[in-house]
């Protein structure tokens, strides 16, 4: 950090290009010092040349010389750029020639350069803390120190816009006058679903529809009848839209979107929990409403879209859901523009290792987040969950990229979870036998968006579970790392 009379400035990167802006006063020189303020220590001096359009600043043997100027129009959340026209330099042995922006008590930060010769210089500064431009020279015990600069101008800068990736449309249901071979499915006997009674299902011409009554533990779903292709590495983004016939949002029913693997080897879902007007996820009473969800496949087979109803309410929900149309498009997988966000440490996480009615699991923290269970527990459930500490940034897509590895030949399934703090919407990827994790470990990756109809103040947390409803594997998974990012919507 350098600390002057007055301000300073940093050197930023190139992902930004200038706007025009108003600009300092006489940046020329070629009014004097009109606009610009200056000290200079008793045998030191600051001398402008209005016939020759320059400034003089010379700082003797241990003093200090400084000029500067309020960028005035630098608002906070804005990029700067100040350039300097250097016309001459002469640099006393151990003396500084310092250019840049700093802050009304003259520290520059980090937004500043040193210089040794003439030429043209660029400094970029993000704070507006630190708007004003600045000259200055630090003399040596030996020798002064001179700069003179002919010019100064400044710019806004703007951000380069991020390259996005062109949408290429794969699919499209509106089940105008047919429900478009779409299946609907009840429970099934001999699995975990066998607890809920069955929703109905209806059609009307244009939507297909999941109906429940005031009795607990509904479910069924309809299913595409084909597999949406599968091209290596694309990014797949399903628009759900969705009404209901109910005018009390209570009365909606928990809901989701799955995608399944064509050969049931991993799941990608969406759960919009039956959190009533309280959900500003629920559909509207009126109207449809859209819902965007992504996969990005972890294997080379087709994509089984799904549409559930998947309600457990103790109040017991009677709405009828209506998918109304689904468009299914696919992108290149961005490369650029994710900005990082920061990751509860894995000592902060908490583990939940018996959950009634499944079999417990065990827990450890060798190597990361461990969680064990054997062959002949059948229906085991177990989990690591993450503080609720990761701020929503609406209209963002966000991706967790959870990284699991086993030493074991068939361990146990597992799911990776983000949920909202209040659990009105969470993204699931399920992995099964087929796309276990090795002793290399294995990338897991969940994309999801944000919304500006999101609490401002809502957070979204993490999950690390087994959910393992076979008895013919077991074994230990360890979660080795946990990476979240963001990124503009994609188009």
């Amino acid at each position: 950090m350098r600390s002057s009379l007055l301000p300073g400035m940093a050197v930023v990167l190139i992902l930004f290009i200038p706007m025009i802006s108003p600009g300092i006063t006489n940046g020329d020189f070629c009014l004097g010092n009109v606009g610009w303020s200056d000290y200079a220590d008793p045998n030191s001096s600051v001398t402008y040349y209005p016939v020759l359009c320059y400034v003089r600043v010379l700082a003797y043997r241990n003093e200090n010389a400084v000029t500067w100027q309020e960028e005035t129009d630098f608002d906070p959340g804005e990029t700067w750029q100040a350039t300097f026209d250097v016309k001459s330099t002469s640099v006393g042995l151990g003396g500084i020639i310092t250019i840049g922006w700093a802050d009304s008590s003259g520290d520059y930060g980090s937004y500043y350069q040193d210089i040794t010769s003439a030429g043209t210089y660029t400094v970029e500064c993000d704070n507006s803390s630190y708007r004003y431009v600045s000259i200055q020279c630090t003399g040596s015990s030996f020798t002064n120190t001179i700069v003179e600069v002919n010019e100064v101008s400044t710019a806004e800068l703007t951000p380069t816009p991020t390259p996005m990736p062109t949408p290429t449309p794969t699919d499209s249901y509106n089940f105008e006058g047919t429900t478009e071979n779409w299946s609907f499915v009840g429970p099934s006997a001999n699995s975990p679903d066998a607890t809920y009674t069955g929703a109905t299902s209806s059609y009307d011409s244009h939507k297909i529809g999941i109906g429940t009554d005031n009795t607990t533990n509904r479910f069924g779903f309809w299913q595409s009848p084909v597999a949406n292709p599968y091209v290596a590495n694309k990014l797949y983004k399903l628009t759900w839209t969705v009404s209901t016939d109910q005018t009390n949002p209570d009365n909606v029913p928990t809901f989701r979107f799955r995608v399944n693997d064509e050969a049931f080897a991993y799941s990608m879902t969406m759960v919009v929990s039956s959190a009533g007007s309280t959900n500003p996820f629920m559909p509207p009473t009126v109207g449809t409403k859209d819902y965007n969800m992504y996969v990005l496949p972890i294997t080379t087979n087709g994509l089984f879209p799904v549409f559930d109803v998947y309600d457990f309410d103790p109040s017991g929900d009677n709405g009828t859901l209506y998918l109304d149309e689904l468009n299914i498009t696919r992108y290149d997988v961005p490369g650029t523009g994710w900005t990082a966000e920061s990751v509860a440490p894995f000592s902060s996480w908490s583990a939940l290792t018996s959950v009634s009615p499944f079999h417990a699991v065990t827990s450890g923290t060798s190597g990361g987040l461990q969680l064990s269970s054997s062959v002949s527990e059948n229906y085991a459930f177990g989990l690591w969950n993450s503080p609720a500490d990761i701020a929503y940034t609406d209209n963002q897509l966000y991706r967790a990229i959870f990284t699991i590895q086993s030493s074991d030949s068939s361990p146990p399934n597992g799911m990776l979870r983000v949920a909202s703090q209040d659990n009105q919407v969470n993204y699931r990827l399920s992995y099964y036998s087929a796309t276990k994790p090795d002793s290399d470990g294995e990338d897991y990756p969940i994309y999801f968006e944000t919304h500006d109809y999101e609490s401002s103040a809502n957070h979204f947390f993490l999950n690390f579970e087994i959910a393992d409803f076979e008895n013919t594997q077991g074994g230990t998974i360890t979660l080795t790392n946990v990476t979240v990012e963001r990124h503009d919507l994609l188009p």
